[in-house]
């Protein structure tokens, strides 16, 4: 977990930029919300970063951890839908803006 609400739990960040640049691990990160888009989690995730570290460690991670790595509801959901409802239908969405971004 990184954040608890909006607010970063101390020392989270540091410990994910230790696993992936210090110790080269492959990190996925997964969230069951859905209010941003995978683009909007993984600029949040990054944000984050580029407070707390210098320019070096973050251009470290930003070499190092991709979009790829990053999965949440909203896209989980959005490519889910993809493979079920054919191309040609109407569809009518009503929830929170992140699933709607990913359709």
């Amino acid at each position: 977990m990184l954040w608890d609400g909006q607010r970063p739990i101390p020392g989270s960040f540091e410990t994910l930029y230790d696993l992936i640049v210090k110790k080269e691990r492959k990190v996925y990160l997964m969230s069951n919300n859905a209010i941003y888009s995978r683009e909007g989690f993984f600029d949040k995730i990054m944000s984050k970063f580029s407070e707390i570290l210098s320019p070096e460690q973050f251009c470290e991670v930003q070499s190092k951890f991709s979009i790829s790595q990053c999965y949440n509801a909203a896209y989980v959901l959005a490519e889910e839908m993809s493979g079920q409802v054919p191309n040609s239908a109407k569809v009518v969405y009503m929830g929170p803006p992140g699933v709607k971004q990913e359709l």
